[in-house]
């Protein structure tokens, strides 16, 4: 039986717990745009992943892999780049024959580069999911097309996406969310040596000219031959290096309105309604809000409480007040990363990723007040 979803209403983490649960055998087919990424679950709940690759995907290289792990230099890259060329191999084949990489570096770059590709599934917005059940569909047999197999848990995918979009959301406050525009100050001169963080001068180069052609960054990470995570990463390097800066846009005056009762904004404890099973925390966490000035300040308390219990090892009911003070503040980071901690502890790996791609999308999507 064919299985279709929208990853909006269902997300990624749980659509991979599920399979994995059921030891189904198929391909997952993930599609946002034009872009597509079929997953092949092996028998088994503890069966084996490939990756079956198709256009439209950028990839981490294995080249960039080692760049990255310090296991190469950009020079030894380009001389074994040319050797490859000559020789036809595989650029890991040469690097081993140069003496420059061992085999089991290469293991571990090809494990690193399947978990990337997934996990960067997790970021791509409006997708939508197809699992078919059976062996992998005659297009995607063919050995070329199919990544190099691999055992790994759920679990351990779900936690290294938690981590990148966790890592995403950190970047993009850096560079101030996706609607910024950036310019680039030094059109003369190359920028820093790019190499300690895994990218290359054609790396940079490319984003460069779509920040000279679009400037804005959302159509930056959209063009570029790269995931937007690896995008977000060069734009945060090129800032902190002073080769490109922010587009400073003039602020409109505020429109001139009288003030009357009825533009006051409501109490915002109106209708405030907590799901608490016990009854004294209850009642404290509605003595907060009640005697509160804002309600910043009844999230502060709330975290303090939720804090202090943490310290007496009550996790299992601390989760529902740090969903209390997320719930009243979306954009409080603390409650947001403490909640995805406590999930994490909880191995609720599913809940953790949910948290952390709601808080993605409040960064990219700006939510009116």
């Amino acid at each position: 039986m064919v299985l279709r979803g929208d990853l909006r209403d269902v997300g990624l983490s749980e659509v991979f717990q599920m399979l994995t649960a059921a030891g189904k055998e198929g391909t997952l087919t993930v599609k946002s745009g034009r872009r597509k990424m079929h997953i092949y679950f092996g028998k088994g709940p503890m069966g084996k992943v490939r990756l079956l690759r198709e256009g439209g995907v950028s990839h981490t290289t294995l080249g960039r892999l080692l760049l990255r792990e310090g296991k190469i230099t950009e020079a030894q890259l380009s001389n074994a780049i040319k050797k490859q060329k000559e020789t036809g191999e595989l650029l890991g084949q040469t690097l081993v024959k140069m003496g420059l990489i061992k085999e089991s570096d290469i293991e571990d770059c090809v494990k690193t580069q399947l978990e990337e590709e997934i996990c960067n599934v997790f970021l791509w917005d409006n997708a939508e999911f197809e699992f078919i059940p059976g062996e992998p569909i005659a297009p995607f047999v063919d050995t070329s097309l199919i990544g190099k197999e691999i055992k790994f848990e759920v679990c351990q995918i779900l936690l290294e996406a938690v981590r990148r979009v966790d890592e995403w959301r950190k970047v993009l406050e850096e560079i101030e969310k996706t609607k910024a525009e950036f310019e680039v100050t030094r059109r003369d001169s190359l920028p820093p040596d790019p190499s300690p963080f895994g990218f290359s001068y054609e790396d940079v180069q490319k984003v460069v000219e779509l920040i000279n052609q679009v400037r804005k960054v959302d159509e930056v990470v959209g063009r570029a031959p790269l995931s937007k995570l690896e995008v977000a990463r060069l734009l945060a390097f090129l800032l902190r290096s002073g080769y490109i800066r922010k587009v400073e846009k003039p602020k409109e005056p505020a429109p001139v309105t009288g003030h009357s009762l009825s533009s006051q904004p409501s109490d915002w404890r109106l209708g405030l309604s907590f799901e608490l099973s016990d009854a004294k925390l209850k009642k404290q966490v509605e003595t907060i809000c009640w005697s509160s000035q804002s309600k910043a300040a009844a999230v502060e308390q709330i975290l303090s409480l939720a804090d202090a219990m943490v310290k007496e090892g009550k996790l299992d009911e601390v989760v529902p007040l740090y969903q209390i003070a997320l719930d009243l503040q979306p954009d409080n980071t603390v409650a947001r990363t403490r909640l995805v901690h406590l999930y994490v502890l909880q191995w609720r790996f599913a809940d953790a990723a949910k948290i952390l791609v709601e808080g993605y999308r409040r960064q990219i999507m700006p939510q009116n007040p």
